[in-house]
């Protein structure tokens, strides 16, 4: 659209995984003024006029542009893929894992920046997400957060002073303050790390000066970070001078991109290349997974999302045998991994009490993992055994008898 900085109101970005497991992105955009269907045809004069239902939106480069029905300054761009499931939402906003759901409730949209991520995503679908001068960015957060939290969301605002939060969920058994002051220490003993960092590296003049005062720069933002709790989530606030937002902003990024010396850049090597994660990492990724109530159905997606994996119920191969995707099971399992937790929601959810185990002829509910196409990551799928063994699925060992 050529639009400028200043036309837009707010914008929001979520990455997300496609079906073949590449990381793409969403993007939604609200302006100041409305934004029309004659406007997006001479933004983008190829681009492909295309309707689901009563919406008409265009079609570009494999990605969507479709202007809200129920507000005219609001743009959503997102894979042409989901263009169709996201008209069908009318808005409504998506599942998300609890923790990142709960950081989402307490954002400001008041607030210049708002990042929210999970950890576990950037270990499993995400793992691409930070590589090349991003790469330390992955180590940072692991440094910071450790094992301690399950998500965070960072937010920043300037105005007569510089205003910085950090959010995190804390993992079970630790206690929030406990995590807050965790996090806070850890933010104290960071611009010494720094500026081991910056000492021991012969810096581009360009950006010498400035990162050399970046270990003070985080020295201040410690001395006037504040612990504390909120809602059961561990909270570190601090108040600057606005000008200390940019500066802060500035030196990570000459940190993270200027270059070094020949010598020291030969003596370090290129990286090595990102090894892509399989389904069957992620499936023996240990999370944890806790409800009181909740659907067959909507537990499955909450461990999708958590586990990074794509779990397709078979609802028709269901319905053959009497099973609903919206019956409730209870869960409560901790430290386990994926590969076990699903198979517990199949076993809670079997209409079949009697059966003694999944290998058990009675376990109506089963998966089958369908390898994709082009070498995805593959994905899951919830079906029943009688529709698996009438296609010739082949079921995963952990179905089938014991051979004696």
């Amino acid at each position: 659209l050529n639009a400028e900085l200043a036309e837009i109101d707010s914008l929001l970005v979520a990455v997300i995984v496609t079906p073949d497991g590449k990381l793409d992105a969403s993007l939604r955009a609200e302006f100041l003024a409305s934004v029309t269907d004659d406007k997006l045809a001479s933004s983008f004069p190829s681009g492909e006029s295309t309707k689901h239902g009563e919406t008409t939106y265009r079609v570009v480069n494999n990605r969507a542009y479709i202007i809200s029905p129920s507000d005219d300054n609001t743009l959503i761009v997102c894979p042409a893929s989901l263009a169709a499931e996201l008209i069908d939402t009318a808005g409504e906003a998506p599942p998300l894992v609890r923790d990142i759901e709960s950081l989402a409730e307490h954002a400001d949209a008041d607030r210049a920046l708002t990042v929210i991520v999970a950890p576990k995503f950037l270990e499993a679908s995400g793992n691409e997400l930070l590589v090349a001068e991003a790469a330390p960015l992955r180590d940072a957060l692991h440094w910071l957060l450790g094992t301690d939290a399950t998500a965070m969301a960072l937010s920043a605002h300037w105005n007569d002073n510089f205003f910085v939060e950090l959010r995190a969920t804390p993992a079970l058994n630790v206690p929030p303050r406990r995590l807050a002051a965790k996090l806070r220490e850890r933010i104290a003993d960071a611009p010494d790390a720094i500026e081991e960092t910056v000492l021991a590296s012969p810096w581009h003049p360009h950006g010498r000066k400035v990162l050399a005062r970046f270990p003070g720069m985080l020295r201040a933002l410690s001395r006037y970070s504040r612990a504390g709790e909120d809602d059961r989530q561990a909270l570190v606030r601090a108040y600057l001078p606005p000008m200390a937002g940019h500066n802060l902003l500035m030196a990570a990024e000459l940190l993270l991109t200027q270059p070094r010396s020949g010598e020291v850049a030969a003596a370090t090597g290129p990286s090595a290349p990102t090894k892509p994660v399989t389904l069957e990492d992620r499936l023996a990724r240990v999370t944890s997974l806790s409800f009181p109530k909740d659907s067959l159905e909507r537990s499955l997606e909450l461990l999708a999302e958590d586990a990074g994996v794509e779990i397709t119920i078979q609802g028709a191969d269901l319905q053959l045998d009497g099973i609903t995707k919206n019956q409730s099971l209870a869960l409560d399992l901790r430290d386990r991994p994926v590969s076990e937790i699903l198979l517990e929601i199949l076993l809670k959810a079997n209409p079949e009490r009697t059966a003694t185990g999944p290998a058990d002829a009675r376990q109506k509910l089963v998966y089958v993992v369908d390898p994709g196409p082009g070498g995805g990551p593959g994905r899951i799928i919830v079906t029943t055994r009688t529709a698996a063994e009438k296609r010739g699925d082949r079921l995963p060992d952990v179905f089938l008898p014991q051979q004696r």
